[in-house]
């Protein structure tokens, strides 16, 4: 009599269909190269583009700095209301106490602008800033009635030159300035930063009457 003793490895599969399948589910590990940031250093750059290329990465472009002059801002930070009745309401009535009280709040905004504008330029004058300006608005209309356009764009700003003349085109224009009825006044202040703390930009509000 004969005794047979049939023995199976442990790593074999008890089935022998899909072999083929179970071997593709090893995953194939990369080790990582830690000599190749040493072997970096000695390629140049032309050796170093076409290894980035190899591998579908795009080079790093060269860090260039232009300088960028910004005149204006696109928006008025907080437009001017006129008050009602040219804020002369009585104060004895509730409208004129609110209307007297946001007054004083918006005033206090001016000022802190304005002591913005002196930590930059310390002889600014208000009254005389004014009058600076109506001299601007007398010059830009009379160089708008002429449309001398480099003239323009000396005393405009680029947002208020396409505002004044795209409602001007293929018309006559004949302005004249007569006198003022009141002399022009700064009514309000307002200051803010753009992309950095140090780029502050100022905008004053002149009320004319003439």
């Amino acid at each position: 009599s004969f005794w047979f003793v049939i023995a199976e490895r442990g790593s074999k599969h008890w089935n022998p269909k899909f072999r083929k399948e179970r071997g593709q589910k090893v995953l194939k590990i990369e080790i990582p190269d830690f000599d190749e940031a040493r072997r970096d250093e000695k390629l140049t750059v032309e050796q170093m583009r076409s290894k980035l290329k190899e591998k579908g990465v795009v080079p790093r472009r060269t860090w260039n700095e232009k300088p960028m002059c910004i005149h204006c801002t696109r928006t008025v930070f907080d437009p001017y209301v006129p008050p009602e009745g040219d804020g002369k309401m009585s104060l004895t009535s509730t409208p004129g106490i609110k209307q007297r009280t946001e007054e004083w709040g918006k005033k206090g905004k001016s000022y802190l602008a304005l002591r913005k504008i002196r930590e930059y330029q310390y002889d600014f004058d208000v009254p005389l800033f004014a009058e600076k300006c109506q001299e601007i608005y007398i010059s830009a209309n009379k160089a708008l009635e002429t449309m001398d356009e480099d003239k323009l764009h000396e005393l405009v700003t680029e947002k208020c030159y396409p505002e004044i003349t795209d409602s001007v085109k293929l018309k006559t224009i004949h302005w004249d300035f007569i006198e003022n009825l009141d002399m022009p006044r700064i009514v309000h202040l307002r200051h803010d930063v753009l992309l950095t703390k140090e780029n502050v930009f100022a905008q004053a509000t002149v009320r004319f009457h003439s």
